[in-house]
């Protein structure tokens, strides 16, 4: 299925520009490294609420992300498919 298979590329395509993004990493590792000093479980609960942001804030901004591409297809007017074709080579 079309759909299927841009989520899939997509998440792909996001999973390799975060693993590379540097200012990320140092964000992360910054996170750790105040985690030091803090109770283990109140730390894990703190991570796990940083995480869960983090992901609802990254699936906001993804379907944010759609709409205004399907928002474009609605005024340029062109066959989706083919705007895909173009965009994903």
């Amino acid at each position: 299925m079309l759909l299927t298979d841009i989520l899939v590329k997509d998440v792909e395509h996001c999973n390799e520009a975060v693993r590379e993004d540097e200012k990320l990493r140092d964000i992360e590792a910054g996170f750790y490294t105040l985690g030091e000093g803090i109770d283990k479980e109140v730390f894990l609960q703190m991570e796990s609420i940083f995480v869960g942001y983090c992901a609802r804030l990254t699936r906001i901004a993804y379907l944010q992300g759609l709409k205004d591409f399907q928002e474009l297809h609605l005024i340029l007017k062109e066959d989706t498919v083919d705007i895909l074709a173009q965009q994903i080579g």
